[in-house]
């Protein structure tokens, strides 16, 4: 009888609720200039297109337009792992969304770089600082849209017992998308926390603004964008790009982009230049390839590789990558 019970509660679980599995798979061979800041290199990583990772989503329909989500998302960068994990509730009125989560000026960046989220993109270029896609304690809303109108906003509560402001993220955005046209602005302003920057960060802080717009010709996409960033956790720093996607064909297209940025204090003025192409071989998986070529004019110090720690400054650095992208 118990087991009876316990059937018919799974089976009603099973059909109210929709539980998927999905990730991507992304292995590619790496040839690096300076490595190490002086020698050659040959490797394989996990993100070339895409992060690896995995994950569960699912949702809950409540009724009236309402239902209960979650996510459960490990990336897999190179033998690191880290993760977005959230729970939420979506409405006729919005979504809202509590856990760790994706910053919205990195997904607005995204949406608005023709190199999407690759290795080799405005990700090299420190649009969102390194590890700093995800929030932690965060709470986030997304309208419906509206006339083409998006708007979204988050707030990154810290986790520190001795003030509300130590480590606090704040972030919105507002997205506008008519036909073949498409625009954002963003903003974000970060609190430093001591307790994982050091004491001398108490009390700083960190503002991003970023403005981006998409129009697509038939088969050509062409993308542009500028971030300004400034406060006392950083020297001030201006960033613009600009670049073209073009299908040209269902499965074969082709990437080009430009990033160029301004840093204050003698942060000197890299340059970052990127071309790709990927053909789909099926509707999950594809093969790449993609090139990057950075100058670092006078102090600059800016890597090709999004997650190259080493040191570059004032000089140039190549990276080519060939790889094949699965998506389950």
């Amino acid at each position: 009888m118990a087991a009876a019970l316990l059937l018919a509660f799974a089976n009603s679980a099973v059909a109210q609720s929709n539980v998927t599995l999905f990730g991507y798979l992304d292995e590619a061979v790496q040839m690096l200039t300076r490595a190490d800041g002086h020698h050659a290199s040959v490797s394989l990583t996990n993100y070339g297109q895409v992060m690896s990772q995995f994950g569960i989503r699912g949702a809950e329909d409540l009724g009236n337009g309402y239902q209960a989500l979650f996510l459960i998302n490990p990336f897999l960068l190179n033998g690191g792992q880290i993760a977005q994990t959230f729970v939420g509730i979506s409405s006729p009125y919005g979504t809202v969304t509590l856990g760790e989560q994706k910053s919205i000026l990195f997904e607005q960046a995204l949406w608005f770089d023709p190199l999407l989220a690759g290795a080799y993109s405005a990700q090299s270029a420190d649009v969102v600082p390194r590890y700093g896609f995800l929030i932690s304690n965060s709470i986030k809303y997304k309208s419906v849209p509206w006339n083409g109108l998006t708007v979204n906003a988050l707030l990154g509560l810290g986790d520190r017992p001795d003030g509300f402001s130590a480590g606090r993220t704040v972030e919105a955005a507002a997205e506008y998308d008519f036909r073949q046209f498409g625009i954002t602005l963003a903003y974000q302003k970060v609190n430093a926390d001591p307790q994982q920057e050091g004491p001398t960060m108490a009390g700083r802080t960190g503002t991003k603004l970023l403005g981006a717009g998409r129009y697509a010709f038939s088969r050509v996409t062409a993308y542009g964008g500028l971030e300004h960033s400034s406060g006392d956790m950083e020297p001030r720093r201006t960033m613009v790009w600009t670049g073209v996607r073009v299908d040209v064909t269902p499965a074969l297209n082709l990437q080009a982009a430009v990033y160029r940025a301004n840093i204050a204090d003698d942060g000197g003025h890299p340059t970052l230049w990127v071309v790709g192409t990927s053909y789909s071989l099926s509707r999950r998986t594809s093969l790449y390839a993609t090139l990057g070529h950075v100058v670092n004019a006078a102090n600059a110090a800016q890597t090709v590789y999004a997650f190259d720690p080493e040191d570059v400054c004032g000089k140039t650095q190549t990276g080519l990558m060939l790889g094949m992208l699965h998506a389950f």
